[in-house]
């Protein structure tokens, strides 16, 4: 039987390493990316991701408007059955 690996979430220190790591073609798109922002609309969805369920929390998940993403194999899968109308974060942001 195959013991389940947990991936520990990474330090600051890693992730600070990471983005030391970028080139600097992978700099100018970021900048790029981030001037033209303004030119896409802004909807905030949310979501959670999971590998094994622990009861009824993806069900939850849904209920409250959130993409439920199941882990299959090396990639994942969005859940949520037809019909699904996700809640958009992005209002409530405004208004506060």
């Amino acid at each position: 039987m195959e013991k389940e690996r947990h991936q520990s979430p990474a330090t600051p220190e890693e992730i600070w390493a990471i983005l030391r790591e970028m080139t600097e073609d992978q700099r100018k798109i970021r900048v790029e990316m981030a001037k033209r922002q303004e030119d896409f609309d802004r909807r905030v969805y949310g979501a959670v991701a999971y590998i094994k369920v622990v009861e009824e929390a993806e069900k939850y998940a849904a209920r409250q408007g959130l993409f439920v993403i199941r882990a299959t194999g090396s990639s994942a899968s969005i859940i949520n059955p037809a019909g699904f109308k996700p809640k958009r974060f992005d209002t409530a942001l405004k208004q506060s």
